[in-house]
């Protein structure tokens, strides 16, 4: 999987700023941020995706980097679980 989940954002991050930081490590194909659907606030969460599945691990050495006083969290993206009925 080349995607990789982004938490502990600062709320007044936007998706250029993290392009930027993710594109040290490797090439980005893709940054979603999260934001509230009411009230469009950012969530402090997103995923980037990387163009190849080694970016996407080196991108986890970000894991605990400090970015405008937020420790970040930087994990493989999980599929979506699936739902037993």
């Amino acid at each position: 999987e080349r995607k990789v989940f982004v938490g502990g954002l600062s709320f007044q991050t936007d998706e250029g700023a993290v392009q930027s930081m993710f594109e040290k490590i490797g090439a980005v194909e893709r940054v979603a941020l999260l934001t509230d659907q009411e009230t469009g606030a950012m969530k402090g969460v997103g995923f980037v995706t990387m163009a190849t599945k080694e970016d996407a691990a080196k991108a986890l050495s970000l894991n605990g980097t400090r970015v405008q006083g937020r420790a970040l969290r930087v994990n493989m993206a999980n599929s979506k679980p699936v739902k037993n009925i």
